[in-house]
C-alpha cells in the first residue's frame, strides 16, 4: 500500500478573521494550576512545546510569514512592537565584544594599510614584513611580566615566530585598516571573521578583551544576515534590521560592560561579520537606514526571537501579549516540538525528592495554549518535593522554550483545530461547507467560522477530525469519497493546507471511521474503522510527520460486536489510565468505551451511557474542563447540542445545553 510524504506550504491568512472571532487578545485559562502528572508506566514524561526562545517582541519566522503574505516591514514592526513609533537615530560608534567569534584573544590577519594607536600618543603604520618574512598576524597581549598593570604589547607573527613590535602602558591598542576591513582571528590559525571596523585589545587583569569599534549602520549590516537568513524577503529582513538597530542602540546607550557596549552572541544578538551580507540584507539595511523603534522618545530594547509558537509573550514594551497570526501560519515543524524526560533524569537533577512520583506545572503566565508559558513547577517524590521556575526546568533539560505542557493523557493533545490549546468542534453546514466552532477557556464554544467554502463536504461518504497527522498538535481533516478515495489535509489557522491523496481506492470497504491519538503509545495518530465485510475493527496509522499508511491492521478485540455498532468516536482517555479509549454506540443506544492497551489495540469495554439512540452526532473535543479526561458533545437530529463534562473516570455531569448552532458534527 502506498505511503507518501506531505508537501506543505505557508498559507496566506487575514488578521481580520481572528479579530472577528474575538481572538485578537489572548483569553487566559482559569488561574488554577495544572493537574499533577504521575509518573507514567514507561517512567518517562512527554513534554509538548511551542516556540524557540523567549517569545518576546518579534518572531523572526512570523516576520517571514508576514512578508510572504504581503505585509511591509513597517506593518510587521507595527504588529510586533505595537504602541511604539519609528524614529531616526544617529550613526554613532558602537563597540562589540568579540568573545563569541574569537575567544579571549585580540588577533587579526596581517595586511597592508593597517594603523595602530594606543590612545596615549603612539600611532604607527604597521608593516607587512619583518626581517624579510611576511607578517601573518598581529596580536595584542597583556604584558604580565611588567609591574605596570596596564602594560600591553603589540606583537607580530611570522612563520618564524612571534615578537613584540611596540609596547604601551595605556591598557589597550587599537588597529584599523585604511578601507575599514579586517579579518579577526582566533588564538591560532589564519581562518577568521571578516569585519568592518577597528579591533581594540583592551586589557582586563591578565587577559585581553577583543572589541570591535564600528558605526551603528555597519554594525547592523553585520548582524542582519546572521539573525535572519540573507535570502529571506527584503521586508522580513528590513523589519529585522530596524529591530537589530534599536537593540544595538539601546545597548550603546546602556553598555553591557565597561569594555564594550554589546556582545556578539545570542546573549545579545548574533554578530557574524560582513561575510554573511547578501543582496537582500544589504538592501534591507539601506532601506531602513537610521530608523529605530522608540517609545515616548526613548529607544526601545527591541527583543526578538526565532519563534514564539503562535503567542507573543508579555514584555516591557507597551504592547499586550497577543496571538501571533503570522507565526501561526508557518509550517508546523518551525514552531512545535516534543521531547521526553525520564523520571530518573529528574531525580538525578533534584535528588532530594527521592524516587520521583509526579511532575506538576504550578503556574503559567496566562498567555496562549495550555494557559501560557510555564512560570512555576513542582517535582514530587517519596522524600518530599521541590519547586522551581519554568526557566530552571528549561535550562536543565535544554528545552527550546518555557511554552510547554507536560502531557498527562492523550486527551490533552487532541482536537484543537485552531491551535489555541482548547478543544474545538468541527462541523459541516447545511450548505456543505466546513466550519469550526472554537473552544473557550470556559468550556464553551464560539459561533461557527467557515474554514472551507467548498460545498462538496456534505457529499463525502465520511469526514472526520483526526488528531495531528504531522506532529504539530493541531487536529487535521480526513475524508473519503463515495468512490473509495482517501484524502487528508493539515489545518492552519482557520483553514486547510494542501490536500493529499493517501489511496485512490478501497476505502468504501470501511464504515464509521474516527481518528484517535496515541493508540500505539508512540504519540502518533491512527484512524480506526469498522470493516463492512466482517465488522472487524481495523487501524490505519500516521507516522507523525505528515504521512498516513493505507496498510490495514486488524485489531479486533475479544468481545467486539461490530455488527451492532453504528457510531464510533473518541478523543483520548475516559477511563483514567492515561491511554486513548475508543467510544462506540450500539444499536440499543448504549455508549461503550473500549479501553486502549497502549500498544495499538483494545482490551475490554465499559458502559458509559444508555439512551443515546436519539443523538445524530457524537464527538469529543478533548479535555474541556482540565481534569485530564475527555468530554463529549452530542447533537440531536433537531439541532439541540449538549456538552457532557467528565467528573472522573467514566463518570459525567448532567448535560449542559450549548448555544452553538451546527448542522453536522464530525466525529
Amino acid at each position: 500500500m502506498p505511503i507518501r510524504r506531505r508537501t506543505l506550504r505557508i498559507a496566506a491568512l487575514a488578521v481580520a478573521a481572528v479579530t472577528l472571532l474575538g481572538l485578537a487578545g489572548l483569553a487566559p485559562r482559569p488561574a488554577a494550576a495544572d493537574l499533577s502528572v504521575p509518573v507514567p508506566s514507561s517512567k518517562t514524561f512527554t513534554i509538548a512545546g511551542r516556540g524557540w526562545g523567549h517569545g518576546r517582541g518579534m518572531s523572526q519566522y512570523g516576520a517571514l510569514a508576514a512578508a510572504q503574505t504581503g505585509e511591509t516591514w513597517r506593518e510587521i514592526l507595527s504588529f510586533y512592537y505595537s504602541g511604539t513609533q519609528l524614529a531616526p537615530v544617529s550613526n554613532s560608534t558602537i563597540t562589540v565584544g568579540l568573545l563569541g567569534n574569537v575567544g579571549n584573544t585580540a588577533r587579526l590577519a596581517g595586511r597592508s594599510g593597517l594603523t595602530a594607536t594606543d590612545g596615549a600618543g603612539q600611532t604607527v603604520s604597521l608593516p607587512t614584513t619583518s626581517s624579510g618574512a611576511a607578517i601573518l598576524a598581529w596580536r595584542i597581549v597583556a604584558n604580565t611580566s611588567s609591574s605596570n598593570g596596564n602594560a600591553v604589547d603589540l606583537q607580530l607573527q611570522t612563520s618564524s615566530g612571534t615578537s613584540t613590535y611596540k609596547s604601551s602602558t595605556s591598557g589597550h591598542w587599537q588597529i584599523s585598516a585604511s578601507d575599514g576591513n579586517l579579518t579577526v582571528l582566533p588564538s591560532s590559525g589564519t581562518s577568521g571573521t571578516q569585519v568592518i571596523g577597528a579591533l581594540i585589545g583592551d586589557r582586563s587583569g591578565s587577559s585581553m578583551i577583543p572589541v570591535l569599534s564600528t558605526s551603528l549602520e555597519n554594525y547592523v549590516r553585520q548582524v542582519v544576515p546572521w539573525e535572519s537568513p540573507g535570502n529571506w524577503p527584503v521586508d522580513a529582513l528590513a523589519a529585522q534590521a530596524v529591530a537589530a538597530r534599536s537593540y544595538g542602540e539601546w545597548y550603546r546607550e546602556h553598555p553591557r560592560t565597561s569594555q564594550y557596549d554589546i556582545c556578539d552572541t545570542t546573549s545579545c544578538q548574533v554578530f557574524g561579520g560582513i561575510s554573511g551580507e547578501s543582496t537582500n540584507s544589504a538592501q534591507a539595511v539601506s532601506l531602513t537606514a537610521h530608523i529605530a523603534i522608540k517609545f515616548q522618545g526613548a529607544v526601545v530594547r527591541s527583543e526578538f526571537g526565532s519563534s514564539n509558537g503562535g503567542a507573543i509573550a508579555g514584555s516591557t514594551l507597551p504592547q499586550q501579549a497577543k496571538l501571533d497570526v503570522f507565526e501561526r501560519s508557518t509550517p508546523w515543524w518551525l514552531n512545535t516540538w516534543q521531547t521526553t524526560v525520564s523520571a530518573s533524569t529528574l531525580q538525578s537533577i533534584w535528588p532530594s525528592v527521592g524516587t520521583v512520583t509526579s511532575l506538576t506545572v504550578t503556574s503559567r503566565d496566562g498567555n496562549g495554549m495550555w494557559g501560557g508559558r510555564v512560570t512555576g513547577m513542582r517535582l514530587t517524590g517519596t522524600n518530599g518535593s521541590v519547586t522551581f521556575s519554568g526557566y530552571t526546568f528549561q535550562y536543565y533539560l535544554g528545552l527550546r522554550s518555557t511554552y510547554f505542557n507536560v502531557i498527562r493523557t492523550p486527551a490533552e493533545q487532541l482536537q484543537d483545530f485552531t491551535g489555541d490549546g482548547y478543544g474545538d468542534l468541527v462541523s459541516i453546514s447545511g450548505q456543505g461547507t466546513l466550519q469550526v466552532s472554537p473552544g473557550t477557556p470556559a468550556g464553551r464554544f464560539l459561533d461557527p467560522h467557515t474554514i472551507s467554502t467548498s460545498t462538496a463536504w456534505g457529499g463525502y461518504s465520511q469526514v472526520l477530525v483526526v488528531p495531528s497527522i504531522n506532529g504539530d498538535h493541531w487536529a487535521d481533516i480526513v475524508w473519503m469519497t463515495s468512490s473509495g478515495a482517501f484524502y487528508d489535509a493539515n489545518s492552519v489557522i482557520y483553514g486547510l493546507n494542501t490536500t493529499d491523496l493517501v489511496t485512490s481506492t478501497g476505502m468504501s470497504d470501511y464504515r464509521n471511521c474516527t481518528g484517535l491519538a496515541d493508540v500505539r503509545g508512540n504519540g502518533t495518530s491512527s484512524i480506526l474503522c469498522i470493516r463492512r465485510s466482517d465488522n472487524a475493527l481495523v487501524r490505519f496509522d500516521s507516522d507523525g510527520a505528515g504521512n498516513i499508511s493505507s496498510t490495514v491492521h486488524v485489531i479486533t478485540p475479544s468481545g467486539w460486536n461490530g455488527a451492532s455498532y453504528n457510531y464510533m468516536f473518541g478523543s483520548g482517555d475516559v477511563t483514567g489510565d492515561g491511554r486513548s479509549d475508543l467510544l462506540v454506540r450500539d444499536s440499543s443506544g448504549n455508549i461503550l468505551a473500549w479501553q486502549g492497551n497502549g500498544s495499538g489495540g483494545f482490551t475490554s469495554s465499559v458502559k458509559l451511557f444508555s439512551g443515546f439512540q436519539g443523538y445524530r452526532d457524537l464527538t469529543s473535543p478533548g479535555d474541556m474542563n482540565a481534569d485530564g479526561l475527555s468530554d463529549i458533545v452530542a447533537r440531536t437530529s433537531t439541532g439541540a447540542t449538549s456538552l457532557f463534562l467528565s467528573t472522573g473516570p467514566m463518570t459525567y455531569a448532567a448535560p449542559v445545553p450549548l448555544a452553538t448552532s451546527v448542522d453536522h458534527l464530525l466525529p
